[in-house]
């Protein structure tokens, strides 16, 4: 477990406003654009497991997220425009 401690586990809302809303993880290109792998996410009351990565994110939708702090840092501002990247 020593070797994975490097990555981190992060949760963000998709904004209206954001580029994720509208757009898969593959149109966004998130994994070769940052690093960060969707591991799941929640949309109302339902939990989305095993996401499937063509798609689209709703505004409103919580999407969790597993990869170093710097690729978590590059892709929450897709997410929410708000966060510092």
């Amino acid at each position: 477990m020593g070797g994975l401690s490097e990555l981190k586990i992060e949760s963000a809302l998709v904004r209206e406003q954001s580029l994720a809303a509208g757009a898969s993880p593959v149109s966004l290109k998130l994994r070769t654009r940052t690093g960060a792998l969707v591991v799941g996410g929640r949309r109302g009351d339902k939990l989305l497991e095993n996401p499937d990565s063509h798609s689209a994110f709703e505004p409103g939708d919580i999407v969790y997220f597993v990869g170093t702090s710097r690729a978590l840092r590059d892709a929450l501002p897709l997410f929410d425009p708000a966060a510092t990247g």
